[in-house]
């Protein structure tokens, strides 16, 4: 809520329901006591506003302890499955299934158990030098500290040095942060639609550490600034600890100047698109109940959008995904993406404001060792996978007479050891950070003639 309207619905208190005045409290765009301050809320009205502030948080309150009774019941009944079992896939299923739930620890105790009890040692080495992410880093320890391995035997079958040195460094909890309510005049906004495990979040950290390390990117302050010097600070040293998975998903906002090799500055709004912002698309589009604060900052993506700034739209998706898993909804990566393809076409985005529009294949370091196959292999892989969502984006482009033959960009963050432990690489980063020089708008520092170049950028 801008400041005009806040201050226009204070002005006014006397003239509106107390169920809308309710509302606002609710939705944390006004306190009672702003209100109250007015002078011109009566006793009747205000102890209405209060009983139906109360009754709503009650209500909010009692889902809430629902929901948590619900999925607490469903992991005591998960675990009491598994906790005789001697089947490893069950126990691995059940440990991905409830991260950091109540009997994570005996899970992961459990199939350690099972492993150690039939693993030997060279089996267990020749284990790990076929596939380095088989355990975590806390396995890999407790199997160090029991005597099963030592640290030379890992360096024996290829473990780089550094990674084992950091065997037990542990992940920076990523701080969330709030997005503003518009974006300002002259900025290009970028932004980066991917679903929760889509790896945007680790692709945002190491395109701006290496931006940030060049000296091409320099953060801006406000809004968005702990949440990207965070991101940035994930590589900051050879060996990389991957993010966590967050307790909830919130789209960001992170507001940068890249200069370009003239030393000229590109002002840039990149704004990494949260899943429930596809919740909401798809919720609204066939009137389905969506939470109120989903909606809210649904609707300021979309004024965003609506917005006169030049954009670009980078889709994020994974290649190790299988493309037919569904979310809780039923609904697959394919159709969501396409969904919010088709959203874009419908509210004139790519028509109106869109310079250009990317796929960045994550985890491409799966496909193949080789970098110089990375790119037919992800393309093959989306035109497989994806066709409904290609088509969808190349007939968008065609029709908007955007070059319609789809850019896509192999992204790997580097060589990944023991599921989240990565020596990082920089390639992928640096290619994303020529297409943001070469097709963002620079910095307008005032007269006509700079206006003009500006326009043709040149």
């Amino acid at each position: 809520m801008t400041q005009e309207e806040k201050d226009n619905i204070l002005g006014n208190v006397n003239n509106i329901p107390a169920k809308n005045l309710a509302k606002h409290i609710i939705d944390d765009n006004l306190t009672l006591e702003e209100i109250m301050d007015t002078g011109d809320l009566k006793a009747p009205e205000r102890l209405e506003v209060i009983s139906i502030v109360k009754s709503e948080k009650e209500k909010i309150k009692a889902q809430l302890e629902a929901e948590e009774k619900e999925k607490k019941g469903k992991e005591k009944k998960d675990w009491e499955e598994i906790s005789d079992s001697k089947n490893l896939s069950d126990i691995e299923k059940y440990i991905e299934n409830h991260l950091n739930g109540t009997y994570f620890k005996e899970a992961c105790d459990l199939l350690i158990q099972i492993k150690n009890s039939y693993k030997e040692k060279d089996d267990l080495l020749k284990e790990i030098k076929n596939n380095s992410s088989t355990y975590t880093p806390d396995v890999i320890v407790q199997f160090i500290k029991s005597g099963k391995i030592t640290k030379e035997d890992l360096i024996n079958i290829g473990i780089p040095e550094v990674i084992i040195e950091n065997l037990s460094k542990e992940n920076e909890k990523i701080e969330l942060g709030n997005i503003p309510e518009t974006i300002e005049d002259g900025y290009t906004e970028v932004y980066f639609w991917g679903l929760p495990g889509s790896g945007k979040t680790c692709a945002l950290s190491a395109i701006l550490r290496t931006g940030v390390e060049d000296g091409d990117i320099d953060t801006r302050n406000g809004l968005g600034f702990h949440y990207m010097n965070q991101l940035s600070n994930i590589f900051l040293t050879k060996c990389g600890v991957l993010p966590g998975s967050t307790d909830s998903e919130k789209t960001q906002y992170l507001p940068f100047d890249l200069t370009d090799k003239r030393g000229v500055k590109h002002p840039i709004a990149l704004i990494e698109l949260s899943g429930e912002i596809f919740e909401a698309n798809y919720s609204i589009n066939n009137n389905l109940t969506v939470d109120s604060s989903i909606v809210k900052t649904y609707e300021i993506v979309k004024s965003y959008l609506n917005g006169p700034n030049k954009k670009i739209h980078f889709f994020i998706t994974d290649v190790t995904k299988d493309p037919t898993k569904t979310d809780n909804k039923g609904i697959t990566q394919q159709q969501h993406l396409k969904m919010m393809m088709d959203f874009l076409d419908e509210q004139k985005v790519i028509k109106n404001t869109t310079d250009g529009v990317y796929i960045i294949a994550t985890k491409s370091d799966h496909l193949s060792d080789d970098k110089s196959q990375r790119k037919d292999l992800a393309i093959d892989h989306l035109s497989k996978n994806y066709s409904a969502f290609i088509k969808s984006m190349k007939k968008t482009l065609k029709e908007n007479k955007i070059p319609d033959e789809i850019y896509v960009i192999p992204f790997s963050l580097g060589d990944i050891y023991f599921n989240n432990l990565c020596l990082y690489d920089d390639s992928s980063s640096l290619e994303i950070i020529e297409i943001l020089k070469n097709k963002t708008n620079k910095k307008n520092n005032g007269g006509w003639l700079n206006w003009i170049k500006n326009l043709f950028n040149i």
